[in-house]
């Protein structure tokens, strides 16, 4: 008869998808034990298994982690149905393992509890871990017994960590500011803001004139 010998090479995203599988934390090395299982025919007659090899695998991840802020903002803001992490504003972290998140967030609405406001949540559904305000609100996060985060109507840099447990809500504007302004070195005096569109989800300046020469964003009227 003839043998025939088949080989699965993987490749580096397929032994990545590999790791994960197997529970391996991302950028951690863990020491896998690795043995081949071989058979006759279709049938998988006279199995037998090669000696066991260790190797080394580090997983890696490109997901951003994020948080969700469901709320009843939402409708209002332009984040699809309140109370719906799907569709509402998040915060990301800088990279995996990382607990600081922030983010920018229009409230088109003042959120006050216990009617409305908002909460953090670790993924986009109910099922994970959320937080809120721990009712002193001083920019403590809890998840038992929590109150609704608040904020009054603007646009906002939102920041939390889940590992400290704290949060801020600093409200801030952008704007442009320079000599193509007004043409003058007196443009650098003033800024000209910018405006939120809760339809497209950027800033924007409806029209302006910008004469040949230098400008910059700025938040908060600020250097």
């Amino acid at each position: 008869g003839t043998t025939t010998s088949r080989f699965m090479v993987l490749t580096v995203e397929q032994l990545n998808t590999v790791a994960l599988g197997l529970g391996i934390n991302p950028f951690e090395a863990t020491d896998v034990d690795v043995r081949i299982k071989s058979s006759l025919g279709s049938n998988s007659s006279l199995e037998a298994y090669s000696n066991t090899i260790k190797i080394t695998l580090t997983p890696y991840t490109t997901e951003t982690p994020k948080l969700w802020l469901p709320g009843s903002y939402q409708a209002d803001s332009g984040y699809g149905d309140n109370w719906t992490q799907s569709t509402a504003a998040t915060l990301a972290s800088e990279g995996f393992g990382n607990t600081n998140f922030e983010g920018y967030v229009y409230f088109n609405s003042a959120q006050a509890a216990p009617d409305n406001g908002f909460k953090f949540s670790s993924q986009p559904d109910w099922n994970g871990t959320n937080y809120g305000d721990d009712g002193s609100f001083s920019g403590i996060l809890v998840e038992q017994n929590e109150s609704n985060a608040t904020a009054s109507a603007g646009y906002y840099k939102v920041k939390a960590n889940t590992t400290t447990l704290m949060y801020t809500v600093a409200p801030v504007s952008w704007g442009i500011i320079g000599f193509a302004t007004t043409g003058d070195d007196s443009g650098w005096n003033q800024d000209v803001d910018l405006t939120y569109n809760p339809t497209t989800k950027k800033l924007e300046l409806a029209s302006i004139y910008l004469s040949p020469g230098a400008f910059k964003f700025r938040g908060n009227n600020a250097w």
